[in-house]
């Protein structure tokens, strides 16, 4: 039987190549394929394949050529594979995502993200180095001495970690140095918990712990507790579960695009498919939420709840058989019940819960990890859980920001208290309404429902003046009253 396959000249795919016959020899003898110059990894492969062929005769099978290029890509898929799964590439990635997820959702004109490239422990050892004195130590220096503490510098609004942090001493002790970090700077530090803290593997085991609080109880938590009491856990908010980041390539679903595979298929766990697809930091998502409330408002307050800034849409959702319709993977890699959702507030963690159906989630809290106190007086009580929620750390952070720096401008003028007293009342009172109901729209450009202002003299210090701010913020949602105070101190 006569075969049908196409018959090529080497020379001719030489020739595609801008090579000749001679061209191969002399590549072979001169020992110099790693120095040429090509320009396209077409080229490139098209070179290294004519090499290989070269002494195989006048003509070449078109059939076999293409099956040895099927080969080398099923080869080079294989290996790309392996790389996508490495825990250590895995990492890299999913840091990089993050930050491409970061960048593209903001306002360059209202915005500025800046990123420190250092890793959890990293940081630990600079931590542990300056102990005795945070001051002295790197990131204190960046976040606070340069910036907050600087003229003309841009305080922080928020630090973000793309870390996440289990029950054990060493990440304790790291929270609460990172807090009083964060409480110096007026810059509260979200990042994420880990499954491990819980004594699980995987966020989708969390189902299986009935009482968070009796959890949270026992004695292994006590050096926990213990933090959770202090003022710098209340600059401290930790995300939970993981989000989607991406999911698995294919050139259907997630084509790569052009490049040196372009039908790259990554290859499924069907055992269990979650391992298939590049899991994020839920923290990434509320910081998305933080900047949309502040290029929207001027104010990091509208964070919580689907109608009130807490809503996040357009998820990935990946369907890992098309044969059954059921054989999804949802946006985050716990499906959270509410009464699972009010539980692990109460334990300071901010849960993104996903929302059926649908391919959006909530944050329905935003709660720092400080523990709030009962007190025989109510208001006291009150009070107590105000300054246990990140909205109101983030307005109060402002107000401090804009006071620092104010003041440093009014330095060594005729200013008294009376002067700052005025000057620091009518700036305030512009995000103030006392119109008795609000709408949601109102109350996200004058987070205020009241505010006052008392500057007075230092006794013993000439020129320079105590400041104290109260603000009563809008939460009759949550039905209370309660004011918010903070202290500061104006310098001449």
């Amino acid at each position: 039987m006569m075969s049908s396959t196409e018959l090529l000249d080497c020379n001719d795919v030489l020739l595609s190549a801008g090579l000749n016959s001679c061209d191969t020899y002399e590549i072979i003898e001169q020992d110099n394929i790693g120095s040429m110059d090509l320009e396209s990894y077409e080229k490139r492969f098209l070179t290294a394949l004519t090499v290989l062929l070269a002494n195989s005769g006048d003509k070449i099978d078109k059939d076999s050529v293409q099956s040895l290029i099927d080969k080398i890509d099923e080869v080079i898929s294989s290996q790309v594979d392996e790389v996508l799964k490495d825990e250590s590439f895995m990492n890299l990635e999913r840091n990089w995502r993050s930050v491409y997820e970061l960048a593209s959702s903001i306002d360059n004109n209202k915005t500025k993200l800046s990123i420190i490239d250092v890793t959890k422990e990293e940081l630990s050892e600079d931590f542990e180095i300056n102990s005795a004195d945070i001051i002295s130590s790197d990131l204190f220096q960046k976040v606070y001495v340069s910036e907050y503490d600087q003229y003309g510098g841009e305080p922080f609004g928020s630090i973000i970690g793309l870390y996440s942090y289990s029950n054990t001493p060493e990440d304790i002790e790291w929270l609460n140095t990172m807090g009083k970090v964060a409480e110096a700077s007026h810059a509260p530090f979200i990042s994420a918990v880990s499954p491990n803290f819980f004594g699980e593997n995987s966020f989708s085991n969390l189902s299986e712990i009935k009482d968070i609080e009796g959890l949270m109880s026992q004695p292994k938590y006590g050096r926990w507790n213990a933090f959770r009491k202090t003022r710098s856990a209340g600059y401290v908010g930790l995300t939970l579960p993981n989000f989607m980041l991406r999911i698995p390539y294919n050139p259907e679903t997630n084509p790569v695009g052009k490049g040196v595979i372009p039908n790259f298929t990554e290859k499924l766990d069907m055992v269990e498919p979650q391992k298939s697809c590049l899991w994020g930091n839920a923290a990434v998502l509320f910081a998305k939420n933080l900047f949309r409330s502040y290029e929207i408002t001027g104010w990091c307050q509208s964070i919580c709840g689907p109608t009130s800034g807490g809503l996040v849409e357009g998820l990935p959702i990946y369907n890992y058989n098309h044969k059954d319709p059921n054989a999804f993977i949802l946006p985050t890699n716990f499906l959270m019940p509410d009464h699972k959702e009010y539980a692990l507030a109460k334990a300071g963690f901010i849960s993104l819960v996903y929302e059926k159906k649908t391919s959006n989630a909530t944050f329905f809290s935003a709660q720092s990890l400080k523990v709030s106190e009962e007190f025989e007086d109510d208001n006291d009580s009150e009070n107590s859980q105000m300054v246990t929620k990140l909205p109101y750390t983030f307005s109060i952070s402002k107000i401090a920001h804009y006071i620092k720096c104010y003041t440093r401008d009014v330095i060594g003028s005729e200013m008294d208290e009376n002067n700052l007293n005025d000057k620091l009342s009518t700036w305030l009172n512009r995000y103030v309404t006392d119109l008795p109901n609000p709408s949601t729209l109102t109350r996200q450009y004058y987070p205020f429902k009241a505010a006052a202002v008392e500057v007075m003299k230092s006794r013993g210090m000439a020129g320079f003046y105590n400041c104290n701010i109260t603000v009563l913020p809008h939460i009759k949602f949550e039905g209370m009253d309660v004011v918010m105070k903070i202290d500061t101190r104006l310098g001449n």
